[in-house]
């Protein structure tokens, strides 16, 4: 029975459920079938772009949390010293990092007379994580870490298996020796992967009683080499945290910003003697004045800096004459002398507060005895292969060491007085020291 306006649906005639009465429902035309295909194609990519955008935004977030909870990591491990996001941007920058688990990996500033280190790891696939960061705070006045010298304590040449010297060991340091940090050295040094900062304190603190206090940042990454840019980042961290860990301790300092221009590690490789400069320049100087004879005839010298803590000039043999040294002198010419065990000597100084805490090491090869090579005082330790001098340079004390290679100074133990005075004498003209005292020539003729 039909029923007054209502009618059934058109595309069904035979139906018999009645609608109320519209027009027929139908899909809009969207056009021909590849639009449409296209249509659809374009919905999907909508919505897996929907799915990939949350899940970006999850991973971002992912991120971002692990980045702060690393970030806290290394604050806390550090002493709270150092700037984190700075640490994490190192090596291309990180996502993850760790302090390692140990006492001997993390450190605070009390007591604030105590050295203290922290190491941070960086975290890479689940259950392994790498050398990545280290900060060293060591304040002065401290004996627990000084400067050690002796034929034993160092060897510059101890790297056999360096591929840039495969028939010729002595051609390139182990290492390059310490750059000064500016113009002058007195915010500090670098090498190729640390910068080292020195604050010091204008008094002494009522808190701690300290003099200075130094900070090194080291980047550990070993894959890769250290880049200029890498430095310029930790000599920031470096000097942010020698300001904040002065102020914690009272230690009244001016700490300037790090240069940036300046932070390019010069070549290890030695340079013929007679092109000596730096730090090594007053040695042409000597070679022009008498024979060479069994003296070093290749030196690796620093740029000599008015205000740095310390300084080095090393000089070493070439194994031809080592072996012409050997010869002249009557000591037995074994491989060693040729090119394995290598013939060196290096002249170091130390100023300030670090001149206070210069020892020297037999080693454990002999009967093993450290001695205070204090300032104000001169004298030879044959035993380590060290003798030493010491003056006043504007104010400041510092302390002058020679050290010489095992066996060498057999050799060359006559003429070692002249040249380590020479030395003296360069360090004292350029740095305006005074009350210089040089070993005896009775402390060379000891065995």
């Amino acid at each position: 029975m039909n029923h007054p306006h209502v009618s059934r649906w058109p595309d069904d005639p035979g139906s018999h459920i009645a609608f109320p009465h519209r027009a027929p429902r139908r899909f809009p035309d969207r056009g021909s079938r590849r639009r449409n295909a296209v249509n659809r194609l374009l919905c999907a990519v909508a919505v897996a772009g929907i799915g990939a955008a949350c899940w970006g935004f999850w991973l971002e977030y992912d991120e971002h949390r692990d980045r702060a909870a690393s970030e806290k990591a290394i604050a806390e491990a550090c002493g709270d010293v150092v700037d984190p996001a700075a640490v994490m941007d190192l090596g291309g920058g990180i996502v993850r990092a760790k302090a390692g688990s140990s006492d001997d990996d993390r450190f605070d500033l009390d007591p604030p007379t105590a050295p203290g280190a922290c190491e941070i790891y960086r975290v890479g696939k689940p259950g392994t994580s790498y050398g990545y960061f280290a900060l060293a705070f060591t304040p002065r006045p401290n004996e627990e870490y000084g400067n050690i010298v002796g034929a034993h304590e160092e060897e510059p040449f101890g790297d056999r298996y360096d591929r840039r010297r495969p028939d010729d060991i002595t051609s390139a340091a182990d290492y390059v020796p310490d750059q000064p940090l500016g113009d002058d050295g007195s915010l500090g040094s670098f090498d190729d992967d640390t910068v080292s900062v020195t604050a010091i304190c204008s008094k002494p603190t009522s808190k701690a009683g300290l003099t200075s206090l130094t900070v090194d940042a080291k980047a550990m990454y070993e894959e890769t080499q250290t880049s200029k840019a890498d430095r310029a980042r930790l000599a920031d961290i470096a000097v942010r945290a020698a300001r904040k860990a002065a102020d914690r301790l009272g230690c009244a300092a001016e700490v300037p910003d790090a240069p940036h221009t300046t932070l390019d590690v010069p070549s290890s490789r030695l340079a013929p003697a007679g092109r000596a400069d730096g730090t090594c320049a007053w040695y042409p100087r000597l070679l022009r004045t008498s024979a060479r004879g069994n003296l070093p005839d290749r030196a690796l010298a620093t740029p000599a800096a008015g205000q740095a803590m310390s300084e080095r000039c090393l000089l070493a043999l070439s194994p031809s004459a080592a072996g012409r040294a050997a010869d002249a002198s009557g000591v037995e010419a074994d491989d060693g002398i040729h090119g394995y065990d290598p013939w060196w000597l290096a002249l170091d100084s130390w100023f300030g507060d670090e001149a206070k805490i210069v020892y020297s090491d037999a080693g454990i090869t002999r009967r093993s005895e450290q001695r205070h090579l204090a300032p104000g005082t001169a004298g030879g330790h044959p035993e380590a292969g060290v003798w030493w001098a010491s003056s006043v340079c504007r104010g400041v004390p510092a302390v002058h060491t020679l050290t010489v290679a095992d066996d060498y100074d057999k050799v060359t133990r006559k003429r070692l007085g002249a040249l380590f005075r020479a030395y003296v004498e360069d360090v004292a003209t350029r740095r305006g020291c005074v009350d210089v005292k040089v070993p005896k020539p009775a402390d060379f003729a000891k065995e």
